[in-house]
């Protein structure tokens, strides 16, 4: 058992706190600010084969400075380097930084190596962190002997990063996780553009889910044992670069039948959207996310075993990103929601009753939602209307009995006749 996983499996008294950066350490808020140095990184010619003093000297005449260079280095490992899917399995880890510069694949331990060592080439001062992740999805089968689940629904994966020291501050960087390329069964894959959220990311953030065997190299004030590490989110490194406060990613949590409500302040203005997996898959009819424009409130219908909500956002560059993960305790119930059409999120809708998405037939139900820009809405059962909703500024309601099969909540937009379908419940 790694030293981490020890410390993580002593139960000491909770902490209630997540943890935060210590002074002396550093992180990037904007990586655009290396927009020119990662297109110098992309045009670099450094033949095949190549020493770790080769690959230092042509990473040192593109670049000036220690934080640049730990950028340059960072970004040609994560886009040349391959992560062996084939080497793992059959448990061969390949540590001479002089074979790794060679031939360029190798496991986490292989990235973290070769990093050191052509780092120390460049003059940069660094370390090889060893130690663990927390997960809330199942490891890959090729990891299952690296990994031991600490609780119900979470796990802790052994893993190798690095430390970097820019001026008199340190920093915190994972190439493997920023890696594009990796060889499985002999072929590989290049998904052509690097994970920069991992390039000094909030230390913070980080020790959500990275947890070194020596704690100096966390570089946050605390890390969490086993009993407050498992109610805590994951926080991933593109949250610190959202320009949101980190108390939007502490929700406040309330319980309403089976159903649990989550609230993230200030988090409704930038695009977010919410899932739920449960043992690595999606779990339909899960959760409902709506937004006022200021906050983003989250409806979750927790599966019987245990589960994770993730909110995603998208970046400036158009790629959807999670921002946080989630643990969800067990649930006795299997609750669903009410299947959401598109147009409810784009028109901003906001759902007050009923959250339940299984009704029961001829039993009086009301029905309480905004609908932002309709003129009309209505409850539609095979084609047909069967409750009217009065309107009320922007809220719509109305009660009444709905047939067994399926009602759907439709509302008319812009003086057009067409009815947009934004809910569809269960009658039984």
């Amino acid at each position: 058992m790694s030293p981490a996983l020890a410390l993580l499996l002593t139960i000491l008294s909770p902490v209630a706190d997540a943890p935060r950066a210590l002074p002396g350490t550093t992180w990037i808020k904007d990586p655009s600010l290396f927009a020119a140095l990662d297109e110098k990184v992309a045009q670099l010619q450094v033949p095949p084969g190549s020493s770790v003093r080769d690959i230092a000297s042509a990473l040192n005449s593109i670049s000036n400075g220690e934080l640049e260079r730990a950028r340059a280095l960072f970004d040609w490992i994560a886009g040349h380097m391959a992560y062996d899917d084939d080497a793992v399995a059959k448990r061969s880890f390949e540590r001479d930084p002089a074979v790794l510069a060679a031939t360029l694949r190798s496991d986490c331990g292989g990235f973290a190596r070769l990093f050191h060592a052509v780092g120390k080439e460049m003059g940069l001062t660094i370390h090889e962190v060893g130690g663990v992740i927390r997960s809330l999805q199942p490891p890959a089968e090729i990891f299952i002997s690296d990994s031991k689940q600490f609780v119900k629904g979470q796990w802790l994966v052994s893993h190798v990063w690095n430390t970097v020291k820019i001026g008199d501050a340190t920093g915190l960087l994972d190439c493997t996780a920023a890696c594009t390329r990796s060889i499985t069964n002999g072929k590989l894959t290049d998904r052509a553009r690097i994970n920069e959220e991992f390039f000094l990311p909030e230390p913070g953030a980080f020790a959500t889910r990275y947890i070194p065997d020596e704690s100096k190299y966390g570089l946050v004030d605390h890390l969490p044992v086993a009993t407050a590490l498992a109610g805590l989110p994951i926080v991933y490194p593109i949250a610190s670069r959202t320009g949101l406060d980190p108390a939007a990613l502490q929700p406040a949590m309330s319980d309403s039948g089976p159903f649990k409500r989550l609230v993230f302040k200030g988090f409704g203005s930038v695009g977010a959207w919410s899932q739920l997996t449960s043992e690595g898959s999606t779990v339909n009819r899960s959760t409902l996310s709506q937004s006022d424009g200021k906050d983003l409130v989250v409806w979750i219908a927790p599966p019987a075993g245990p589960s994770c909500l993730n909110i995603w956002w998208m970046d400036s560059k158009g790629k959807e990103r999670i921002v946080a993960s989630y643990p969800i305790g067990l649930n006795t119930a299997s609750p669903k929601l009410p299947t959401i059409y598109k147009i409810f999120g784009e028109s901003r809708s906001e759902l007050s009753e009923p959250i339940a998405g299984e009704l029961k037939a001829d039993e009086p139900v009301t029905f309480r939602i905004r609908i932002p820009g309709a003129d009309s809405a209505g409850l539609i059962c095979n084609d047909q209307p069967v409750v009217h909703l009065q309107r009320n500024g922007d809220w719509f309601f109305g009660r009444g009995t709905v047939p067994q099969g399926k009602v759907c909540v439709c509302a008319q937009f812009g003086g057009k006749s067409y009815w947009h379908g934004l809910l569809l419940y269960d009658v039984r």
